[in-house]
């Protein structure tokens, strides 16, 4: 079974990443794949990359705008943080989705594999990661 692991560093440039104060990742960094000329999106926050990361698109095209959006909840515009545990879920009844596209998870458990995302980010970047919940098939249908 062939297994890929992406890491995400947050904000940590390459040039710090040095033998001398950063060993583990340098070495690691000398026996991985690394994506050198690699840019953020726009907005560049954390939320809004780590969707990018997970469906491969751009911001305008997933949907996820910014670490924090309006959106419609029937009483006009409300500005709402996407780090909020309950975002998700108001942002699906605002909208009837969440993301706009399909993630690596949802993507990997329509071929009958497995995918699990783990994060020490924001929550809100975790809950983009897979929002709908198809790491190890417990779909949400969100």
């Amino acid at each position: 079974m062939k297994r890929a692991v992406i890491v995400i560093c947050d904000s940590l440039r390459a040039d710090l990443i040095t033998p001398r104060d950063a060993p583990f990742l340098s070495d690691f960094g000398q026996r991985s794949a690394r994506f050198a000329n690699h840019a953020s999106v726009f907005p560049s926050t954390t939320r809004t990359s780590a969707a990018s990361i997970a469906t491969g698109c751009l911001p305008a095209r997933h949907g996820l705008l910014g670490n924090t959006m309006a959106i419609n909840e029937g009483d006009g515009l409300v500005c709402l943080s996407v780090g909020k545990p309950d975002f998700r879920d108001r942002l699906h009844r605002a909208t009837g989705r969440t993301l706009h596209m399909p993630t690596l998870a949802e993507r990997v458990s329509r071929a009958g594999a497995n995918a699990i995302a783990i994060s020490n980010v924001s929550p809100g970047a975790a809950y983009f990661l897979d929002p709908r919940r198809f790491w190890l098939g417990l779909q949400s249908g969100r």
